[in-house]
């Protein structure tokens, strides 16, 4: 963690919104982990499964962070960027956002990743330190 910047609850950090679209605005990439199997309403551990697996383009593969899961990896063009934001959406209110594990990249580097539903992590390079500088958000709000 000494190399990311990490918001340990994103759902009670006023600067969230802001970081979250300017990021995912920049970023050209994303990865997003799911439970293998069919969709199932009753598992939290689901939300936006549906929504990510009808998208066109994308690239399914066994993910090794937990038994049965699977991660779905796409460009993020304008439809998914729009899922992304609707499914984060509650946590720009104080609520639990829907998608559980994501990562969003810009060509192939790592930028920001969601855990646990909330805990963000943002990787502590200068592009990402001047792409938040340059958005108005300091810095100081990660120490």
């Amino acid at each position: 963690m000494e190399n990311d910047f990490v918001l340990l609850n994103i759902c009670s950090t006023p600067e969230w919104k802001h970081i979250f679209s300017s990021i995912l605005s920049h970023c050209d990439q994303f990865e997003v982990v799911f439970p293998d199997g069919e969709f199932d309403t009753e598992n939290p551990l689901m939300g936006g499964k549906f929504e990510f697996e009808k998208l066109e383009g994308t690239f399914v593969k066994p993910w090794d962070g937990m038994e049965n899961s699977i991660s779905i990896l796409g460009e993020l063009t304008s439809l998914s960027r729009r899922i992304f934001y609707k499914l984060e959406e509650p946590s720009f209110e104080g609520l639990k956002p829907e998608v559980w594990c994501f990562k969003l990249f810009k060509n192939r580097t790592l930028f920001l990743s969601v855990e646990d539903f909330s805990v963000c992590l943002l990787e502590k390079n200068q592009e990402v330190i001047s792409l938040l500088v340059d958005k108005g958000i300091s810095i100081e709000i990660f120490n």
